[in-house]
């Protein structure tokens, strides 16, 4: 019996070294899967292919084509934009302008822009965090009765809360000498978990003059408003009937941070009466 013992034991105590050596990986030499997976991040950046896949048709204006798609290098879903007209190298300039223009502005009721480029077939691009949810106006529709009779206490607070959010995105924006020209219900999205972004700066216009030389100081850093206002629209009428101020109808010359303000008292009127304070037939 106790033979048996001795034997068993020291079978025991062979096949533990041997199990030890196995899981050591300094033991022992590892082939070429087994190394990455070990390291599986840094071989994806190594085997680099197409930078973003998957892309879905989410959503479409007059002006973009909105896509969700995987970014590759970072493993997450972003938002990509792309121009519905782009057969020129002024309608490219004038959509990426929007992107550069997006980028420096930096707060929490502002989309954030990840990237921008120009895909295999030579149309520009800019990518952004994507935020699931709905706009406002959807949400209005979707809360109030068709009189408006009127929104429930709890739904007029909700949307109060997104207002004031809303006027703070557009005040960082003045502070950095940045008009929006086109704030709607349509343009502000709201996230299932608070999140509020005022979008679609593509009107957008600089009203500091030059360019600050101290890109050290992010809130010095001012945009460059030489390179990135949109010089060809000057003269024409921009923005959305019933929302725009009475100066946008003659064109951006006029505008001015109040012509933002305009447009929030619009937004609010809405909140709260269900409709443009103005309205009509036609455009």
């Amino acid at each position: 019996m106790s033979d048996d013992y001795e034997e068993l034991k020291k079978e025991l105590d062979s096949k533990w070294r041997s199990l030890g050596g196995f899981l050591d990986a300094e033991n022992r030499t590892l082939d070429e899967e087994e190394q990455e997976a070990l390291n599986p991040i840094l071989k994806s950046l190594y085997n680099q292919g197409a930078h973003y896949i998957d892309h879905e048709l989410v959503g479409q204006g007059g002006e973009k084509q909105i896509f969700k798609v995987r970014d590759r290098r970072t493993d997450r879903v972003v938002a990509m934009a792309k121009p519905r007209a782009n057969s020129t190298d002024a309608e490219k300039e004038e959509f990426l302008r929007e992107a550069r223009l997006t980028a420096r502005l930096q707060h929490p009721n502002i989309m954030t822009i990840h990237d921008q480029g120009i895909d295999d077939e030579g149309v520009p691009f800019f990518t952004m965090e994507f935020v699931q949810g709905e706009d406002l106006k959807e949400m209005i529709e979707r809360l109030s009765t068709p009189d408006l009779q009127h929104l429930s206490e709890q739904s007029r607070d909700r949307f109060l809360e997104i207002f004031t959010k809303v006027c703070d995105a557009v005040a960082y924006a003045h502070s950095r000498g940045v008009v929006h020209l086109d704030i709607k219900p349509s343009n502000i999205k709201v996230g299932p978990f608070g999140e509020v972004h005022l979008c679609d700066w593509g009107l957008s216009r600089i009203l500091t003059q030059g360019f600050d030389e101290t890109p050290a100081d992010p809130y010095n850093d001012l945009p460059n408003s030489d390179l990135l206002n949109d010089l060809t629209v000057s003269g024409t009428a921009k923005g959305t009937p019933g929302f725009m101020a009475p100066e946008q109808a003659d064109g951006v010359s006029n505008v001015s941070e109040q012509t933002d303000i305009y447009s929030l008292g619009a937004v609010l009127y809405y909140l709260l009466a269900g409709r443009p304070p103005i309205s009509g037939e036609n455009s």
